[in-house]
């Protein structure tokens, strides 16, 4: 995934050096988005947005989406974010 993006850009990612928001960078670059669930489950993230909102304080801009996901007759909401293209 790190192709799609700037060496510039790059280079401001890897610049943050903040333990949370360096791991939100790092999954995003690997996999192309996270999820809140990720957050919890895997870095064990107890408040994603927290997580989210440390990366946005770096300056580093974020699109935040949410999906509705209907399983059997449970409606679900997924909040995924990923790296906002930039022409830095």
């Amino acid at each position: 995934m790190s192709k799609d993006y700037s060496e510039s850009f790059l280079k401001l990612l890897n610049s943050i050096t903040a333990k949370r928001p360096r791991a939100v960078i790092q999954h995003i670059i690997e996999y192309g988005y996270i999820t809140s669930q990720e957050l919890k489950d895997t870095y064990g993230y107890n408040h994603p947005p927290r997580a989210v909102r440390d990366v946005r304080e770096h300056g580093i801009p974020l699109i935040t989406y949410v999906l509705r996901v209907q399983m059997a007759e449970t409606l679900r909401l997924i909040d995924s974010v990923t790296l906002k293209m930039s022409s830095m």
